[in-house]
């Protein structure tokens, strides 16, 4: 056990608004995912005592989801290609969008590619890749 509940949303919140230079922005710890809106990141819900690998999961997913606040442009394209492609097609780019947006945070702040790096280690130990979503499979099945 690592850290405590207490005051550590507040402090992802913080850490989120400082990297997005958006300060109107919400973290939330309630999901059972992580995504962002642009305006909100979701994370997962947070047991009394965090373990170190769940800590090293929300650190590296705060990253990734600041990172889709930063470079992601949810009401443009993102959105026309949902509406023009279906579910199929738009988790397919978003899979691409995921490495596009992960590639440009590592740019902006190289501390946060440990973080991304670590968060999927993480993920993949938990959540084999045959697992996942098909977008997932099909796109490490060419790249992998």
């Amino acid at each position: 056990m690592m850290k405590t509940f207490n005051g550590l949303e507040t402090t992802l919140e913080r850490v989120g608004r400082i990297l997005s230079r958006k300060y109107d922005i919400t973290v939330r710890c309630k999901a059972d995912e992580c995504k962002t809106d642009g305006r909100t990141i979701w994370l997962p819900a947070l047991p009394e005592d965090v373990s170190e690998s769940l800590w090293t999961l929300i650190r590296g997913e705060l990253d990734h989801e600041t990172a889709h606040i930063l470079f992601s442009d949810f009401e443009g394209r993102m959105k026309g290609f949902k509406q023009q492609w279906g579910e199929f097609g738009f988790d397919l780019l978003n899979v691409i969008e995921d490495v596009r947006v992960n590639y440009a945070m590592q740019t902006e702040y190289p501390g946060s590619r440990e973080n991304i790096l670590a968060s999927i280690a993480e993920i993949t130990q938990t959540h084999p890749i045959d697992q996942m979503p098909l977008p997932v499979r099909f796109l490490c099945g060419l790249f992998l």
